[in-house]
């Protein structure tokens, strides 16, 4: 049995401004305490940053969202733009 973990913060100083990091697919398992050496030899995480920005100017409840991630091997980066509206 294992679980993956996703987990991250995010700064709101500004009425309109967030900044997100986090680490995603953190593998949690048995490999832990029975064999520690080859777990965190072969561990890997997601690295994500992004922010998010409040367009209420534009249209009360919309919000854009931009996030940049590496990849499990850390040999690429995954982007993702989105548009949430609220209502």
């Amino acid at each position: 049995m294992s679980v993956k973990l996703s987990t991250g913060f995010e700064w709101k100083k500004w009425n309109t401004f967030i900044l997100r990091f986090g680490l995603g697919d953190i593998l949690i398992n048995r490999g832990i305490l029975d064999d520690s050496e080859y777990y965190f030899r072969n561990f890997a995480v997601k690295i994500c940053a992004g922010f998010g920005a409040d367009l209420s100017v534009i249209r009360k409840g919309l919000i854009f969202n931009y996030a940049a991630t590496t990849d499990k091997i850390w040999a690429g980066i995954n982007q993702k733009i989105d548009l949430v509206y609220k209502f």
